[in-house]
């Protein structure tokens, strides 16, 4: 893949941040993470304005 633009950081196992999700763009058979947000109920994602602007 390509490399990865943070300096000093790791990467964190499999469900250990239960309450973060990414928010990925699939479409044309890429795999595009383009936003993350929080899981505040079952039914809601809290993420920033710029996210939902695509």
């Amino acid at each position: 893949g390509p490399p990865s633009r943070i300096i000093g950081g790791w990467s964190a196992p499999n469900h250990k941040y239960k309450f973060l999700v990414s928010l990925r763009d699939r479409s044309q058979g890429g795999d595009n993470q383009f936003c993350a947000g929080s899981i505040i109920s079952e039914k809601f994602i809290l993420t920033a304005a710029h996210c939902t602007g695509r």
